[in-house]
């Protein structure tokens, strides 16, 4: 398996829009695969949640993230905090960020282990692609 980056080499960037604060890293996971760890308040409910995803980039750049609703065929998401703080502040949203940073290691054993499975959706889509020359829609 690959070694972890330390916390310095992933970026993070926090900002606030009209929905509130968020936090987002950015790590290769290998060549064609980013892992992509978001915190924001859940939206239409209470509550922050940090999520981790996987995309997978084709030749050309595009990422893709195959959702599978629970089954084993989609790429990996998984939901790796949930609070709820009484006020989603900056402080709040940046400290449970990290603190699902500190847990990366453990998040890419669940990623191994969740492609050790099998070919995603995303990634048999993309081959076809790749095959019959056409570009996505």
């Amino acid at each position: 398996m690959q070694e972890v980056q330390s916390q310095a080499q992933v970026q993070t960037h926090t900002y606030r829009d009209r929905d509130g604060w968020h936090a987002k890293s950015e790590f290769n996971v290998n060549a064609t695969r980013v892992l992509k760890l978001t915190t924001s308040k859940v939206i239409g409910g209470t509550g922050m949640r940090t999520s981790a995803t996987v995309w997978n980039a084709d030749a050309g750049g595009m990422l893709r993230h195959a959702m599978a609703f629970g089954g084993p065929s989609g790429d990996f998401s998984e939901t790796v905090a949930f609070s709820k703080p009484a006020r989603v502040t900056e402080a709040i949203v940046t400290a449970q960020h990290q603190a699902a940073l500190a847990q990366l290691s453990r998040v890419l054993v669940a990623i191994e282990r969740h492609y050790a499975q099998g070919k995603t959706a995303s990634e048999t889509v993309a081959a076809e692609l790749d095959q019959t020359g056409a570009t996505p829609v």
